[in-house]
């Protein structure tokens, strides 16, 4: 639960090619030069297509010869690989032990160690921040950092496969500017995995073929039309164990703590209930509540191996790319008894090419990276307003921004008013996503332990200024301090079930394969957080990040005494009374119009207008809905 509180006063190509820059610069009209190759891989090119038997029995008899396509994920010392059961190992609740309790799923109840409702402040989502991708940029002098042990919980003090880097060295190399091996349109096979050495030595196999990034070689997993697509913004970030937020995100934000509620004397400057987080979110750790244990390196495998969660805010018309670290342990079973270190990440509802929409199979394994390319385009991109005319499909700007546009005339274009006019059908603009691991055998586990982020679509309609007035934006809740991506006024939550065990570690269930449900729900990864807020209007848009379960979501005021229509728990002199709100958006898509949940519409049509009065419908795993109040 959230309570809202008024504030009391308050090769060569493979490295650094630039080719795209060109090609993208010469072109004169929209259809005269192809930008890419569209045909298919070569016979000699490593993922040249082949085609099955042609009888249909024979084809199935040779798929059921092959090994478990997870199979090199779980690889252990000494040519042995293990099965399903091996990421297990480690559970503190092997089967034997375990409970007829139903929730949490045949666990026992997670003990609250005095926590109490509505005593630590929200954590508000932590921008990724992007930058230009910059081939220009000189080596950065550290690289990947590897795996050593040290001291609990952090890491592990005995091991180094079941150990990470340390949070010092991940910070230090996070922080430095640009990517390096820099992005190409095919995989990177040329450089090593840097974990290389210490991979060897906990397989006791000499040597490990390990290229430094995950993507698979060969043309069918080059990026797809690389050149028309060419990402002009980038990020890195790591999957990583649980530890402390140093800060290193801050001036990523594009508040910058500046302006705003964000900025002095703005209801977020300071971020949490430590004191010296002003400005910063250094020093916010990984507890549940202040009261509860800090989580296990193990237990918990967050994007950073921070809170608070993460978002990446993106644009409609300017292609991303992110390089996704993998920095978890090398021993499979290193991981509290649940969850698998090899990932693969899915961009959920993007319009994302097959070689970077987190494919199950397409995993990456610890050491390496994967650079995931979203064009970011409208669709209907290829046959619907070709010419880029419609200012409902724009990409929203600051004054002085160029964007790249493949329309009668490609080339760069100049903010103008607000906005660059873009191809594609502005109908299905999209508003809020989410990505998320897709570890084949293995969603579940992984992103009930962290593998999950939020992901924020602006354009011209939906451009997070709402005091930003051409006709075609919105004007939907959130600030006007900046162009777009106002963030005062627009809040993301993210609404999970959790269990942890007696010592307080987040706890799964992997033996029971019929759906875990925690007994515990968290807000933004807290236990029953508080939101100040100012006495005007609010979008929330909310995330329901369980693997199980359904949820169904009130919204209510609370009342001293009796007068509320819904009696508070016995004894405490409350009661509660619904407070209305519209819906805005569902699934990410934003819709034709508003839909009122005040009672003042049967919604289902089954004759009763208060079963939808401030009342969403049920929300399915992953499903989103916007809603303004």
């Amino acid at each position: 639960m959230i309570r809202a509180t008024l504030p009391c006063s308050s090769i060569a190509l493979l490295r650094r090619s630039c080719l795209p820059c060109a090609m993208l610069l010469t072109v004169t009209t929209a259809n005269a030069v192809p930008l890419d190759d569209f045909g298919p891989p070569p016979p000699t090119d490593p993922s040249a297509y082949t085609n099955p038997a042609p009888d249909p029995k024979a084809a199935l008899d040779s798929i059921l010869t092959m090994p478990p396509a997870n199979q090199g994920a779980i690889a252990l010392p000494n040519g042995v690989y293990g099965t399903r059961t091996t990421p297990t190992t480690d559970n503190v609740l092997p089967p034997a032990l375990q409970t007829s309790f139903k929730i949490p799923t045949n666990g026992k109840p997670s003990p609250l160690f005095g926590a109490q409702p509505y005593t630590q402040q929200l954590l508000l989502f932590e921008e990724f921040g992007t930058e230009k991708l910059d081939p220009t940029l000189p080596a950065p002098p550290l690289t990947f950092p590897v795996p050593i042990v040290g001291p609990a919980p952090t890491q592990d003090p005995n091991n180094i496969a079941r150990s990470g880097p340390s949070a010092a060295a991940l910070e230090a190399f996070m922080r430095q500017p640009g990517l390096y091996p820099f992005p190409s349109q095919y995989s990177n096979v040329l450089d090593r995995n840097p974990w290389k050495a210490q991979i060897e030595a906990f397989l006791n196999r000499h040597p490990v073929g390990s290229p430094a990034e995950g993507r698979p070689p060969g043309k069918g997993w080059s990026h797809q039309r690389w050149n028309e697509f060419y990402p002009q913004v980038a990020f890195k970030t790591v999957q990583a164990g649980a530890k402390l937020n140093g800060g290193m995100r801050d001036r990523r934000q594009m508040h910058n703590y500046a302006v705003g509620e964000f900025g002095p004397g703005g209801l977020y400057y300071q971020t949490s209930d430590i004191p010296t987080t002003t400005g910063t979110t250094k020093g916010i750790d990984t507890r549940f509540h202040p009261n509860m244990p800090i989580q296990n390196h193990k237990a918990l495998w967050t994007f950073d191996g921070t809170f608070p969660v993460k978002l990446l805010m993106v644009r409609y018309g300017q292609p991303v790319l992110m390089r996704h670290y993998n920095a978890l342990p090398i021993d499979p079973s290193a991981n509290m008894g649940f969850g698998l270190h090899t990932i693969t990440t899915h961009e959920h509802n993007g319009h994302s090419p097959a070689e970077s929409d987190g494919y199950a199979n397409a995993f990456f394994f610890p050491g390496q990276y994967y650079d995931y390319r979203w064009p970011m385009q409208l669709a209907g991109y290829d046959t619907i307003n070709t010419n880029a005319q419609d200012p409902r499909a724009a990409f929203p700007c600051a004054p002085g921004e160029t964007l790249y546009v493949n329309d009668a005339t490609p080339g760069l274009k100049t903010c103008n008013n607000g906005s660059i006019k873009i191809r594609g059908d502005w109908h299905e603009t999209m508003s809020t996503h989410w990505f998320h691991d897709h570890m084949f055998d293995f969603t579940a586990q992984n992103v009930y332990k962290g593998n999950a982020v939020m992901m924020n679509y602006y354009s011209a309609m939906d451009r997070g200024n709402e005091a930003f007035e051409d006709g075609v934006n919105l004007r939907l809740p959130s600030g006007s301090a900046l162009p777009w991506g106002n963030r005062d006024y627009d809040v993301n939550l993210l609404v999970a079930d959790k269990a942890w065990d007696q010592n307080g570690q987040l706890w799964f269930n992997p033996f029971n394969s019929g759906g875990f449900l925690g007994d515990q729900i968290l807000v933004n990864w807290q236990y029953q957080p508080r939101l100040n807020v100012r006495a005007r209007s609010y979008r929330f848009r909310i995330l329901n990040g369980s693997v199980s379960r359904y949820l169904r979501i009130a919204l209510v005021r609370e009342v001293v005494g009796t007068g509320g229509e819904f009696p508070g728990p016995t004894g405490s002199g409350l009661s509660y009374t619904r407070v209305p709100f519209h819906l805005i958006a569902n699934d990410g898509n934003l819709m034709e119009h508003t839909v009122p949940f005040d009672g003042s519409m049967d919604l289902d049509g089954d004759g009763d207008l208060q079963n939808h009065n401030a009342i969403l419908p049920t929300m399915g795993i992953a499903e989103r809905y916007d809603i303004i109040v």
